[in-house]
């Protein structure tokens, strides 16, 4: 199990994992069940996660990208935007996209044999947050799921809160 590359390949790891996922278990069945009833005192509106093409966005490229992106998703989303519906943005996506592509794979194992892989490939994309914070002491801390909806639905409430 030492190896990553080849970890899926040892007997133990999936007994490892079954342990660590039981032990898990036991943990949670312990723990009283969440409360989301009282959410931390933070005002988000339908269209607050805002998700944005890396490729639509007119920024420029290279080492700044990132902090070009923050930029305009401050100037687009919030400060005077930031009470505005902007679901139809021209910049915004309400849904991800990702495509197959294939590429060359050496098996290190396998005296560097190759061969060509098909894998999933993700368009990259940033999102943006518009959240008030309606109380000065707290800080929120932000997580991400990416589920498919079919499986939210149900499982997951309508906002998912982590608050430290």
């Amino acid at each position: 199990m030492f190896q990553p590359r080849s970890a899926a390949r040892d007997p133990v790891f999936y007994r490892w994992h079954r342990h660590i996922d039981d032990l898990f278990n036991k943990w949670q069945n312990t723990s009283p069940p969440n409360d989301f009833s009282n959410p931390p005192p933070l005002k988000t509106r339908n269209g607050d996660l805002i998700l944005a093409f890396k490729d639509k966005l007119p920024i420029k490229r290279g080492k700044a990208q990132d902090k070009e992106a923050t930029d305009f998703g401050t100037r687009t989303f919030g400060e005077a935007n930031f009470d505005k519906d902007v679901t139809k943005n021209e910049f915004v996506t309400h849904e991800l996209q990702t495509k197959m592509k294939r590429r060359k794979w050496r098996w290190v194992e396998d005296s560097g044999k190759e061969e060509d892989i098909d894998y999933l490939f993700p368009r990259e994309y940033y999102y943006y947050f518009r959240v008030e914070n309606t109380s000065s002491k707290l800080d929120a801390t932000f997580r991400i799921y990416l589920v498919p909806e079919k499986l939210a639905l149900g499982c997951l409430p309508k906002y998912f809160y982590c608050v430290s």
